[in-house]
């Protein structure tokens, strides 16, 4: 049996009298919601007391949902410990770099390292399983709530304890410690791991090597407290576990879905700001190799919490919104949240019902969704995202590498996003993947603004271009090694041998004179430039020049052959609309060296999604993504799905969508 595409929303049956729970599964049938989440913020609701665990009311409400053809994403509710427990034991509390140990409230606020919070936690997670898991109904879990949105890393002296153990097992000897981090630097040399700090605060800055280890460790010990609650799951349900992820959270997004069975993510991107929300699928969808993933949180109309609401989303926005998630490989679109919440900090977030029952602001809209996925829903299920030939390198690391050293004030997501948008500009089917993905599986794989180069990776790189792969490398990639250090014997240290290059120069170019000369424009660097020369002995070919009054003439943009694939090298990251020229004239030689044929016909206005079926036939999913139409010259004659009419030039209305084949 086909799996089905769930339609949802996050529900908290525990907020509401039976006469109102009775109204809202009437107004989700009407509305064709057919999966809720629920638990996720219970946890006083279950064990009002200490060790008195009573489930029974989420019990009756998975089999009164059932009852009406609902299913349950049944969340643990670990992120809002109860009262009782912080109360007691006020040790238990999260602690931020400048000391402080936060107060019962709101939520993320204890330290989930803490080995008496993990006994509570890891009961009531138990309790559920067991109790819960195995009940019909009950299509899927989620693990605990958001990680790391609101909080980073903790500095509890729990969290000291096994930092120093964490050091200890990765170093060995603070001999080895003190080598990697260089810290004869201002005395900072340990004598045992003891003497290590946490990254508190401190007169200046620390040492990054000890500020980007730290923020792994933290990185480490989440996944760890997470895929503990997977383990207990697994001893009693079968249902498939996932984390509602974010693409700004301080996670190792990668290393936690490797023991998860699907990603699931939280966005609530402004209706004018659509390409952040568009490259999470392509970001989630490709985290597990291009298997299923859910939209678990957005809002029918907007975001908001007591200190701020942007305004409501237009009028088919979320036609938009669902039909490209769904294009996208989405098999579940749900929505946050269900029945305003009359009580606490998110009082002014928009819902599909308002507290009082009545239909909220993007009722309406929800339900036209509900219709046009029943309506969709024949083609998703006979059909998969074409495997793109395109991938843009996305890394948790470097998010936490930037961190601790911003450079040009760099937030690591938003240089990611530039890459991103020129790729959908071109019209380029792509994957935005983590560090460990199949590189073979794509033509073309871009690397840029990684810090540090793992070997790991590096020799993939070599293998995927020796077979005839296309590696775009940089700006701001490999001048840091892992331990957040400087290289000693190349500027880049062993990618410029890749590259077939000599980085002759690194420095801040923004505020210079620099001048980036090539594919037909001239434009300005910004960030940190890496101007480089063909390596002695090599056959690279210089594709753009580098031009300042601070050092000699260089190179800005390079090809070399490596075997019967090349590496494409960027020396700094071009500004302005120049530099979005310039950007797109170098990845369009290297897409014709790649020989990538998907470039479709789009527009920055309108998401281009390949879909194929079994017997290799082609649609493409086109949706109109700033609610202004648009009109797509396609090269050639496509068939609409649904109307039969064939045309070589498509019309789309506003936040549209058409299926072509």
């Amino acid at each position: 049996m086909a799996e089905p595409f769930y339609y949802g929303t996050a529900y908290y049956p525990e907020l509401w009298t039976e006469r109102e729970i009775s109204q809202d599964i009437q107004e989700m049938k009407a509305l064709g919601i057919n999966c809720v989440r629920i638990g996720e913020f219970a946890w006083h609701k279950m064990e009002p007391e200490p060790g008195k665990i009573n489930l029974s009311f989420f019990r009756n409400m998975i089999h009164l949902l059932k009852c009406n053809g609902i299913d349950t994403v049944l969340c643990t509710p670990t992120p809002t410990p109860p009262r009782w427990l912080t109360f007691r034991h006020p040790e238990t509390a999260f602690v931020n770099q400048d000391g402080v140990a936060y107060e019962h409230g709101a939520r993320q606020h204890v330290c989930t390292n803490h080995p008496f919070f993990q006994l509570h936690a890891f009961q009531i997670v138990e309790a559920m399983a067991r109790e819960l898991g195995s009940l019909p109904g009950v299509t899927a879990w989620q693990l605990d709530n958001e990680l790391k949105c609101h909080v980073k890393e903790c500095c509890c002296p729990t969290c000291k304890g096994l930092w120093h153990q964490w050091l200890r097992n990765k170093y060995g000897t603070i001999e080895a410690l003190n080598e990697a981090w260089g810290t004869e630097v201002w005395s900072e040399a340990y004598s045992c791991f003891e003497e290590v700090p946490q990254p508190v605060a401190t007169p200046f800055l620390h040492n990054p090597s000890l500020t980007t280890n730290y923020r792994i460790f933290s990185m480490e010990k989440i996944n760890d407290f997470a895929h503990r609650q997977a383990r207990i799951i697994r001893k009693y349900s079968t249902a498939p576990i996932t984390h509602n992820t974010g693409i700004t959270f301080a996670l190792d997004n990668e290393a936690l879905f490797h023991s998860l069975d699907f990603v699931s993510f939280d966005a609530y991107p402004q209706y004018t700001n659509f390409l952040n929300f568009q490259m999470q699928f392509d970001r989630w969808r490709a985290l597990k190799g291009g298997k299923r993933f859910w939209v678990m949180e957005t809002s029918p109309s907007h975001a908001g919490h007591t200190y701020g609401t942007p305004p409501p989303h237009p009028q088919g926005y979320l036609r938009c919104e669902a039909v490209a998630a769904a294009a996208c490989g989405a098999r579940g679109f749900s929505y946050w949240l269900w029945r305003q919440q009359r009580t606490g900090c998110e009082i002014p977030h928009g819902s599909i019902l308002y507290s009082w029952g009545e239909h909220g602001l993007g009722y309406d809209n929800v339900k036209e969704v509900g219709e046009i996925l029943r309506k969709l829903e024949p083609i998703l299920s006979v059909t998969e995202v074409e495997q793109p030939q395109t991938a843009l390198l996305f890394s948790d690391h470097a998010n936490a590498f930037f961190q601790s050293e911003p450079m040009a004030d760099i937030r690591y997501p938003e240089q990611i996003r530039r890459f991103y948008d020129t790729l959908v500009d071109m019209g380029l089917h792509r994957d935005v993947i983590s560090e460990g993905a199949e590189l073979e599986r794509y033509r073309m794989v871009l690397v840029p603004f990684l810090p540090a180069v793992e070997e790991e990776l590096l020799q993939r790189l070599y293998r995927f271009v020796e077979q005839g792969g296309v590696a775009v490398i940089g700006p701001m990639t490999g001048y840091r090694t892992m331990e957040h250090t400087v290289h000693t014997d190349h500027a880049l240290g062993k990618l410029e041998a890749l590259c077939g290059i000599r980085v002759t120069q690194f420095y801040r170019a923004d505020g210079t004179d620099g001048r980036m000369e090539g594919f037909g424009r001239a434009c300005r660097p910004v960030y940190w430039a890496a101007p480089c020369e063909p390596a002695a002995g090599t056959d690279t070919e210089s594709l753009a020049s580098y031009r300042t009054t601070l050092h000699t003439a260089a190179s800005a943009a390079t090809r070399h052959q490596v075997g019967r694939g090349y590496v494409y090298t960027l020396a700094a990251m071009p500004e302005g609309e120049d530099g979005i020229s310039f950007l797109k004239g170098f990845l369009q030689d290297a897409v014709r060296q790649a020989e990538v044929t998907q470039q479709y016909p789009t527009t920055i206005s309108t998401l281009s999604v390949p879909r194929v079926n079994d017997r290799g036939e082609r649609f493409l999913f086109l949706v109109n993504i700033d609610g202004k139409g648009d009109t797509l010259r396609m090269g050639g004659e496509w068939t609409d799905l649904f109307t039969g009419e064939t045309a070589a030039e498509i019309v789309l209305e506003g936040y549209g969508y058409r299926i072509l084949r």
